[in-house]
């Protein structure tokens, strides 16, 4: 976990795989919005068609038609999971509805609320809508959300399950990214390790790729041939300054020893010395050579 934590591999590879997941991640909440609030005004116009079809029945033939019509809504066992009606007298009386129990009517006519109501003894989260008649009587018509919301956890729990894969598979991917890279990024490693030893002669194996690595090998390679070809240059070059100055030196070590020998003469030494002094400058010239 160490070497990953400070593998730039890995980073990268982690961070492109995140950056993906984040993608998906929008993409996904995109799709839940849209889905979501498709749900919500297909129910909402659901509800506000059969309200004006009702208000309708009752402005042309009276509440009979009204609780006629609302009881052939209940018995047609279309949406009977989720349809909800009631119809109140001026009195607040129930006329028919399937609704038990209701506290937070709301007092908006002909507008759509969100609140908590029994439908048939049950607690239910409905989306409902009021209309009050001009003799005080009441409409109400609504849709049970429990399927809405079932079906939107649905989708957020696929949504998370997707997400949690992304994740898993953006990890696995960073990896598996990585030991292709290190693999690579080794032998490299390996290879300058070992000239830093002396062995001059290693190289990079690069086989036939062409990408970025594939060529940082190749300028490695070459630099490799260029210093071996300098190190060879400068031993050739030692090897032959080597000899050259073996010689005189050599003829200057035997002029001395000679100046040694007795009987010790005066001219001897002044003759060891002039020759000394020309071979001296001979090496002096190598040198600035």
């Amino acid at each position: 976990m160490t070497s990953l934590r400070h593998s730039i591999v890995f980073r990268l590879a982690l961070s492109y795989g995140l950056l993906f997941l984040l993608s998906l991640g929008i993409i996904s909440l995109v799709f839940y919005v849209g889905t979501a609030g498709l749900l919500a005004r297909n129910t909402d116009g659901q509800i506000v068609a059969i309200a004006h079809q009702l208000e309708q029945v009752h402005e042309r033939n009276g509440t009979g038609a009204l609780l006629q019509a609302i009881h052939t809504l209940l018995t047609d066992d279309k949406d009977v999971e989720t349809e909800e009606y009631l119809v109140l007298d001026p009195q607040g009386r129930k006329l028919i509805g399937n609704l038990t129990a209701w506290s937070h009517l709301p007092t908006t006519n002909d507008a759509l609320t969100k609140t908590q109501v029994q439908r048939l003894g049950r607690n239910a989260t409905s989306r409902l809508l009021v209309h009050r008649f001009d003799d005080g009587s009441l409409l109400l018509v609504g849709r049970d959300l429990q399927e809405q919301h079932q079906l939107e956890r649905m989708i957020l729990g696929a949504l998370g399950i997707g997400g949690l894969l992304g994740l898993l598979l953006a990890v696995l991917g960073a990896l598996l990214f990585r030991a292709q890279l290190q693999s690579r990024l080794t032998a490299i490693q390996l290879t300058t390790q070992d000239v830093s030893t002396g062995k001059l002669n290693r190289r990079i194996a690069t086989g036939p790729a062409k990408d970025e690595l594939a060529g940082i090998a190749r300028d490695i390679n070459r630099m490799l041939d260029d210093i071996e070809r300098l190190m060879d240059t400068a031993r050739n070059v030692s090897n032959t300054i080597a000899h050259d100055l073996r010689t005189p030196l050599g003829r200057i070590r035997s002029a001395l020893e000679e100046t040694l020998q007795p009987p010790v003469e005066t001219l001897r030494w002044q003759r060891a010395a002039h020759y000394a002094i020309d071979e001296i400058d001979t090496l002096i010239g190598v040198f600035e050579k």
